[in-house]
C-alpha cells in the first residue's frame, strides 16, 4: 500500500457562532482526570459531563459499546457522538422541548457536521437557545472520541483484547500529544501576531487533523478512524 500523509490546520473565527471542533478535541488534561466525579477538580471532562447531565450508569454503557459486551463493538468516534447526543437530549428536556430521537440526531448533525452550512447552524443555535437551551454550554460540553478512549483506560481500566492494542494505542497517544503541542504553539503564535498589531482577528480556534490517503485504493481516513479500522480499502479489494 502506498499511503500519503496529510495534515491540516484550520483556523475559525467564532465572531458569529460558537464552534465545537475545539472543544470536542480537548484532551482530558486539559480537564482534568480522575474518577466518575464530577465534582472532583482531578474529574475527566467524560468523568463530569456524565454526572452534570445525570446520565447514570452511562460509564458502564460505554464500556460494555466498546467492549462489544452482547453486541457488536462500536468505534470510540461512535461513542464520542453517543455521548454528545445524550447531552444534546438531556439538556432539550431539561428546557421542557419535545424530545424525538430523529430530531435530536437532526439537530446534532447540524452542530457538529463539516459539511453543515453556517446559516444552518445558525437557524439551530437560534432555534435552541429560543427554547431555552444553553447551547454555548451543551457545545462546550461536547466530548472528542479521544476523550473517550482516555476516559474507558485511565478511568474505568478497560482495553480491547488485540494483540495490536497496546503498540497502536501508544502511536496514537504519541501523535495526539504532538496535534496538542502544534495546536498549543500555533495558538501562542497568533495570539502573540494578535497583540502585536501585525494580524487582526475576531475570537478564534485552531484546529488540527491528520488524514491519510492511500494512494491504491484512493480511499482517505481520519488517523483514529483508521487505527480503528486496522486496514484500509486494499484489503478489501484482495
Amino acid at each position: 500500500m502506498v499511503y500519503a500523509i496529510a495534515l491540516r490546520l484550520r483556523v475559525h473565527r467564532q465572531n458569529t457562532y460558537k464552534n465545537i471542533c475545539h472543544r470536542c478535541c480537548m484532551t482530558d488534561n486539559e480537564k482534568g482526570s480522575g474518577a466518575d466525579q464530577g465534582n472532583s477538580p482531578r474529574s475527566s471532562k467524560v468523568a463530569r459531563v456524565i454526572s452534570e447531565y445525570d446520565l447514570d450508569n452511562f460509564g458502564v454503557e460505554l464500556e460494555n459499546r466498546w467492549l462489544g459486551n452482547s453486541r457488536e463493538q462500536q468505534s470510540l468516534r461512535t461513542l464520542a457522538d453517543v455521548l454528545n447526543r445524550r447531552i444534546l437530549k438531556s439538556a432539550m428536556t431539561e428546557s421542557g422541548m419535545l424530545v424525538r430521537q430523529d430530531r435530536i440526531n437532526q439537530l446534532y448533525t447540524a452542530l457538529t457536521d463539516d459539511e453543515t452550512t453556517e446559516g444552518t447552524r445558525l437557524e439551530v443555535l437560534n432555534e435552541l437557545n429560543q427554547e431555552g437551551v444553553d447551547t454555548d454550554a451543551v457545545q462546550n460540553d461536547f466530548v472528542s472520541h479521544q476523550a473517550i478512549h482516555t476516559y474507558l483506560r485511565e478511568e474505568r481500566g478497560v482495553e480491547r483484547e488485540n494483540n495490536n492494542t497496546d503498540q497502536i494505542a501508544k502511536t496514537q497517544d504519541t501523535i495526539e500529544r504532538l496535534q496538542g503541542r502544534l495546536q498549543a504553539v500555533t495558538e501562542k503564535s497568533i495570539k502573540n501576531l494578535i497583540s502585536t498589531g501585525r494580524l487582526v482577528l475576531g475570537s478564534f480556534d485552531v484546529i488540527i487533523t491528520i488524514q491519510v490517503v492511500c494512494t491504491d485504493c484512493s480511499q482517505q481516513y481520519d488517523i483514529v478512524d483508521l487505527f480503528e479500522r486496522g486496514h484500509c480499502d486494499c484489503r478489501v479489494k484482495d
